[in-house]
Protein backbone atom coordinates (compact mmCIF):
# COMPACT_ATOMS: atom_id res chain seq x y z
CA UNK A 1 0.00 0.00 0.00
CA UNK A 2 1.44 3.26 -1.01
CA UNK A 3 0.84 6.09 1.56
CA UNK A 4 3.05 9.00 -0.30
CA UNK A 5 4.29 9.29 -3.39
CA UNK A 6 6.07 12.68 -5.43
CA UNK A 7 8.82 12.66 -8.02
CA UNK A 8 11.39 12.22 -4.71
CA UNK A 9 10.47 9.72 -2.57
CA UNK A 10 7.78 6.64 -2.15
CA UNK A 11 6.36 5.62 1.36
CA UNK A 12 4.49 2.38 1.70
CA UNK A 13 3.10 0.60 4.63
CA UNK A 14 5.01 -2.55 4.91
CA UNK A 15 2.94 -6.09 6.08
CA UNK A 16 4.64 -7.50 8.54
CA UNK A 17 6.52 -11.06 7.90
CA UNK A 18 8.28 -9.04 4.25
CA UNK A 19 11.85 -8.50 5.46
CA UNK A 20 13.44 -5.07 4.00
CA UNK A 21 16.46 -6.70 2.89
CA UNK A 22 17.86 -10.23 1.91
CA UNK A 23 19.34 -12.86 2.90
CA UNK A 24 19.83 -16.53 3.97
CA UNK A 25 16.85 -18.42 3.68
CA UNK A 26 14.64 -15.21 1.91
CA UNK A 27 13.21 -15.78 -1.24
CA UNK A 28 12.30 -11.87 -1.54
CA UNK A 29 12.95 -8.41 -0.01
CA UNK A 30 11.76 -5.43 -0.32
CA UNK A 31 15.28 -4.38 -1.91
CA UNK A 32 15.09 -7.11 -4.09
CA UNK A 33 11.89 -5.84 -5.43
CA UNK A 34 13.40 -2.55 -5.83
CA UNK A 35 16.27 -4.07 -7.59
CA UNK A 36 13.53 -5.35 -10.00
CA UNK A 37 12.14 -2.09 -10.57
CA UNK A 38 15.66 -0.94 -11.11
CA UNK A 39 16.31 -3.52 -14.18
CA UNK A 40 13.20 -2.61 -15.94
CA UNK A 41 13.79 1.44 -15.61
CA UNK A 42 17.64 0.74 -16.62
CA UNK A 43 18.16 3.59 -19.00
CA UNK A 44 16.95 5.77 -15.96
CA UNK A 45 20.29 6.23 -14.21
CA UNK A 46 18.60 7.37 -10.94
CA UNK A 47 17.53 4.25 -8.53
CA UNK A 48 14.88 3.58 -6.09
CA UNK A 49 16.49 2.67 -3.07
CA UNK A 50 16.44 1.84 0.68
CA UNK A 51 17.65 4.74 2.87
CA UNK A 52 16.54 2.95 6.38
CA UNK A 53 15.09 -0.61 7.61
CA UNK A 54 12.26 -1.94 9.40
CA UNK A 55 12.64 -5.18 11.56
CA UNK A 56 11.32 -8.47 8.83
CA UNK A 57 8.08 -8.76 11.43
CA UNK A 58 7.67 -5.09 12.30
CA UNK A 59 4.45 -3.99 9.88
CA UNK A 60 4.40 0.20 8.89
CA UNK A 61 5.50 2.73 7.18
CA UNK A 62 8.87 2.51 5.03
CA UNK A 63 10.66 5.31 3.29
CA UNK A 64 12.34 4.69 -0.24
CA UNK A 65 14.45 7.01 -1.82
CA UNK A 66 13.86 7.48 -5.83
CA UNK A 67 17.33 8.45 -6.83
CA UNK A 68 20.91 9.21 -5.43
CA UNK A 69 20.71 12.69 -4.28
CA UNK A 70 17.12 12.48 -1.92
CA UNK A 71 19.19 9.14 -0.58
CA UNK A 72 21.55 11.47 0.41
CA UNK A 73 19.81 13.86 1.70
CA UNK A 74 17.61 11.70 3.75
CA UNK A 75 20.64 9.68 5.47
CA UNK A 76 21.71 12.87 6.56
CA UNK A 77 18.57 14.11 8.09
CA UNK A 78 18.61 10.82 9.82
CA UNK A 79 22.22 11.21 11.14
CA UNK A 80 20.90 14.38 12.66
CA UNK A 81 17.82 13.70 13.52
CA UNK A 82 15.97 15.23 11.49
CA UNK A 83 13.41 12.50 10.66
CA UNK A 84 11.37 12.02 13.57
CA UNK A 85 9.07 8.32 13.82
CA UNK A 86 6.28 7.29 15.99
CA UNK A 87 5.49 3.37 16.52
CA UNK A 88 2.67 2.12 18.10
CA UNK A 89 3.33 -1.17 20.39
CA UNK A 90 1.23 -3.64 22.36
CA UNK A 91 3.17 -5.08 25.48
CA UNK A 92 3.22 -7.49 28.19
CA UNK A 93 1.73 -5.74 31.65
CA UNK A 94 0.22 -2.62 32.76
CA UNK A 95 2.19 0.35 32.48
CA UNK A 96 1.97 2.65 35.22
CA UNK A 97 3.20 6.26 33.72
CA UNK A 98 1.58 8.53 31.43
CA UNK A 99 4.65 8.89 29.61
CA UNK A 100 8.88 8.24 30.02
CA UNK A 101 12.25 8.23 28.58
CA UNK A 102 14.15 5.15 28.04
CA UNK A 103 17.80 5.29 28.08
CA UNK A 104 19.78 2.37 28.17
CA UNK A 105 23.19 1.75 25.84
CA UNK A 106 22.71 -1.11 23.84
CA UNK A 107 25.59 -3.23 21.65
CA UNK A 108 25.53 -6.52 19.12
CA UNK A 109 26.46 -9.69 19.88
CA UNK A 110 26.86 -12.98 17.88
CA UNK A 111 24.44 -15.84 20.02
CA UNK A 112 24.95 -19.08 17.99
CA UNK A 113 25.40 -17.09 14.26
CA UNK A 114 22.59 -15.05 15.35
CA UNK A 115 23.16 -11.30 16.11
CA UNK A 116 21.28 -10.20 19.20
CA UNK A 117 21.17 -7.16 20.69
CA UNK A 118 21.78 -6.64 24.66
CA UNK A 119 22.12 -3.63 27.30
CA UNK A 120 25.73 -2.61 27.76
CA UNK A 121 26.38 0.32 30.02
CA UNK A 122 29.40 0.30 29.51
CA UNK A 123 30.95 -0.21 26.27
CA UNK A 124 27.28 -0.07 24.42
CA UNK A 125 26.13 2.66 21.90
CA UNK A 126 23.59 5.67 23.05
CA UNK A 127 20.00 4.19 22.45
CA UNK A 128 17.20 6.49 23.76
CA UNK A 129 13.43 6.04 23.22
CA UNK A 130 10.41 8.17 24.60
CA UNK A 131 7.52 6.55 25.20
CA UNK A 132 3.75 7.19 26.01
CA UNK A 133 0.73 5.09 27.42
CA UNK A 134 -2.13 5.08 25.27
CA UNK A 135 -3.94 2.72 26.68
CA UNK A 136 -4.00 -0.08 29.56
CA UNK A 137 -5.60 -3.36 29.20
CA UNK A 138 -6.09 -6.37 31.89
CA UNK A 139 -2.77 -7.36 30.96
CA UNK A 140 -1.03 -5.27 28.34
CA UNK A 141 -0.57 -2.11 27.35
CA UNK A 142 -0.89 -0.07 23.94
CA UNK A 143 1.92 2.47 23.92
CA UNK A 144 3.32 4.80 21.52
CA UNK A 145 7.42 4.67 20.62
CA UNK A 146 9.52 7.76 19.73
CA UNK A 147 13.33 6.13 18.94
CA UNK A 148 15.75 9.11 19.15
CA UNK A 149 18.40 7.29 17.96
CA UNK A 150 18.30 4.39 15.59
CA UNK A 151 19.96 1.21 16.87
CA UNK A 152 18.87 -2.23 16.08
CA UNK A 153 15.84 -3.43 17.95
CA UNK A 154 16.02 -0.71 20.05
CA UNK A 155 12.63 -0.78 20.80
CA UNK A 156 12.26 -4.11 21.12
CA UNK A 157 14.27 -4.53 23.42
CA UNK A 158 13.95 -0.94 25.30
CA UNK A 159 10.26 -2.30 25.80
CA UNK A 160 11.47 -5.85 27.49
CA UNK A 161 14.32 -3.91 29.69
CA UNK A 162 11.60 -1.80 31.60
CA UNK A 163 9.42 -4.88 32.24
CA UNK A 164 7.21 -4.90 29.41
CA UNK A 165 8.14 -7.01 26.14
CA UNK A 166 6.44 -6.24 23.11
CA UNK A 167 3.54 -9.02 22.38
CA UNK A 168 4.54 -11.92 20.38
CA UNK A 169 8.67 -10.48 20.23
CA UNK A 170 9.88 -13.68 20.72
CA UNK A 171 13.34 -12.96 20.50
CA UNK A 172 13.43 -10.47 23.24
CA UNK A 173 10.40 -11.41 25.54
CA UNK A 174 10.45 -15.67 25.48
CA UNK A 175 7.56 -17.75 24.95
CA UNK A 176 5.69 -15.64 27.68
CA UNK A 177 4.86 -12.87 25.19
CA UNK A 178 3.19 -15.00 22.78
CA UNK A 179 -0.76 -14.65 22.45
CA UNK A 180 -2.08 -15.91 19.58
CA UNK A 181 -5.30 -14.94 20.39
CA UNK A 182 -4.32 -11.23 19.82
CA UNK A 183 -2.60 -11.45 16.77
CA UNK A 184 -0.25 -13.85 14.89
CA UNK A 185 2.69 -11.80 14.46
CA UNK A 186 5.03 -9.20 16.56
CA UNK A 187 2.90 -6.05 17.83
CA UNK A 188 4.97 -3.33 16.60
CA UNK A 189 3.82 -0.84 14.10
CA UNK A 190 5.50 2.12 12.35
CA UNK A 191 2.90 4.93 12.06
CA UNK A 192 4.18 7.92 11.32
CA UNK A 193 7.18 9.47 9.87
CA UNK A 194 8.20 12.93 9.74
CA UNK A 195 11.03 14.85 7.53
CA UNK A 196 12.08 18.40 8.56
CA UNK A 197 12.70 20.75 6.03
CA UNK A 198 11.79 18.44 2.79
CA UNK A 199 10.68 21.12 0.64
CA UNK A 200 12.54 23.67 -1.34
CA UNK A 201 10.47 26.37 1.30
CA UNK A 202 11.73 24.66 4.26
CA UNK A 203 8.49 23.14 5.59
CA UNK A 204 7.87 19.06 6.65
CA UNK A 205 6.76 16.28 5.53
CA UNK A 206 4.41 14.57 7.77
CA UNK A 207 2.73 11.05 7.22
CA UNK A 208 0.43 9.25 9.42
CA UNK A 209 -0.57 5.65 8.67
CA UNK A 210 -4.53 6.51 10.25
CA UNK A 211 -5.63 2.63 9.63
CA UNK A 212 -5.75 0.20 12.62
CA UNK A 213 -3.31 -2.00 12.59
CA UNK A 214 -4.63 -5.97 13.29
CA UNK A 215 -3.18 -6.85 16.54
CA UNK A 216 -5.56 -3.81 17.67
CA UNK A 217 -8.69 -5.70 16.16
CA UNK A 218 -9.16 -8.62 18.31
CA UNK A 219 -8.85 -6.61 21.45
Amino acid sequence: EIKFEDEKIIIINKPSGIPVQGGSGINLSINDALNIINQKTSKNLEKWQLVHRLDKDTSGLLLIAKNSKIADFLTSSFKNKDIKKTYLALVKGRINKDNGIIDIPLRKKMLNKNEKVYPDIENGKSAITHFKLIKNFSNFSLIELKPITGRTHQLRVHCKEIGNPIINDIKYGGKEVINRKISARMCLHSQYIAIEKYYEDGSSLEIKDNSTPDFLKNI
